[in-house]
């Protein structure tokens, strides 16, 4: 059986080194002996398959100098006095990347300043989590995939318009993203006019484990909007005036409100297969929802699984959990007979939303790929008169 020898050109323990470390299989025989227990033979050569001449002559340079700041095949060594210098200078300046319909650059500056014009969708860049971010092959209820409090600034169809300064070192990052709002909730035309409309996200990224030698991300995340948002007690205090009918959130002439929330988003490596991750959200919640959904607070947990343990590497398993409440305001506007942009239907015996869903996603052939859904919901709408509920669901994924 052909062994597979991973490392990474690296002073210092990252998790993102790790998780972009390439692994090449080698066509040499080793053991972990360390590195000084290794003949000279064993260390990989160019008849490795996918590496690149910089990151061979790198690693050659550090294993022949005793470098032992290093970690080679698993195994760690310490420098000698006379190594030290050059071991502490073999911080890693380059990154491997995979190209994607965001990026076509297949090696990166570990240390970089990313800036990003244009039309693209913020939860791209923001709260991803690799467990469970991805609706083409992974969850798809909306407060599974996303964090279901981010009330990202969005058209219609999920896209914006802005600008976004992402800076990442070895195992950090900090990002920035300035974008449009739409005019009216849920809407298809984007506010132009950054004095009556825009969006403030920022978030922070440390890329390091809970449990140790385990990889992991926890990532903190704050936004701000501002648009012509209309206001729940408000609306609530016309309705009881005798002003309107029953409680309308658009009854307003325009103005510029402001609606604020965070979230933390968490992932953690726990085998070479299986993953745990979790989300949590919540904004002010007396702002009208105005762009995703309508959701005031989010609690979010789940493992996803690759069919590596099952010899299906390309397959993917999960199972997960999201209980979503809203606000006191947000709960007496629906209950009063108020309406949203997708809420309301006269009345609301209130009550969580509790969310259950597992998939298995089966890779067909190439890059078609199909998937088996179940979700269990309860109360939903927030209406303990409703449900509980189950959606099945099929999907079918092609890539190109």
């Amino acid at each position: 059986m052909t062994p597979e020898l991973s490392f990474s050109v690296s002073g210092a323990a990252s998790s993102d080194a790790a998780r972009r470390t390439r692994t090449i299989p080698c066509v040499h025989s080793f053991h972990r002996g360390g590195v000084d227990g290794l003949r000279r033979s064993a260390f990989p050569t160019r008849e490795c398959r996918g590496e690149r001449d910089w990151q061979w002559l790198r690693a050659r340079r550090i294993y022949q100098s005793g470098c032992r700041s290093q970690s080679f095949a698993g195994f760690k060594t310490v420098c000698r006095a006379n190594d030290a210098a050059f071991c502490d200078s073999v911080e890693p300046r380059r990154t491997l990347a995979q190209r994607n319909p965001l990026s076509v650059f297949r090696e990166l500056p570990a240390r970089r300043l990313e800036i990003r014009l244009g039309k693209f969708q913020l939860v791209d860049f923001f709260d991803l989590n690799s467990a469970g971010s991805d609706s083409h092959l992974q969850f798809l209820n909306l407060t599974v995939d996303n964090n279901g409090a981010y009330d990202y600034a969005a058209d219609t169809r999920g896209y914006t318009v802005g600008a976004m300064l992402d800076f990442e070192d070895h195992n950090w990052g900090i990002r920035f993203a300035e974008a449009l709002m739409p005019r009216q909730a849920n809407f298809i035309d984007l506010e132009w006019n950054l004095s009556r409309a825009r969006s403030e996200n920022i978030e922070f990224e440390l890329r390091k484990g809970l449990l140790p030698h385990r990889n992991g991300v926890v990532r903190l995340m704050s936004y701000i909007n501002h648009a012509n948002m209309g206001d729940y007690r408000v609306a609530i205090q016309q309705f009881e005036s005798g002003e309107t009918a029953v409680p309308d959130v658009t009854n307003h002439p325009f103005r510029t409100t402001t609606k604020y929330g965070f979230g933390g988003n968490l992932e953690q490596s726990l085998s070479g297969w299986l993953t745990a991750f979790g989300r949590f959200g919540w904004n002010e919640g007396r702002q009208e929802s105005f762009a995703y959904t309508e959701v005031n607070q989010a609690v979010t947990f789940g493992i996803a699984a690759n069919g590596k343990k099952w010899r299906r590497g390309l397959d993917r398993a999960g199972a997960a959990f999201s209980s979503n409440a809203l606000s006191g305001d947000h709960r007496l506007y629906l209950a009063l007979g108020g309406k949203g942009f997708l809420l309301g239907d006269g009345h609301l015996n209130y009550g969580r939303e509790n969310i259950f869903e597992m998939f298995y996603t089966i890779h067909v052939w190439r890059g078609v790929y199909g998937a088996f859904d179940l979700q269990h919901i309860n109360n939903p709408g927030y209406n303990r008169d409703r449900g509980p509920v189950l959606v099945p669901a099929v999907r079918v994924h092609l890539d190109l």
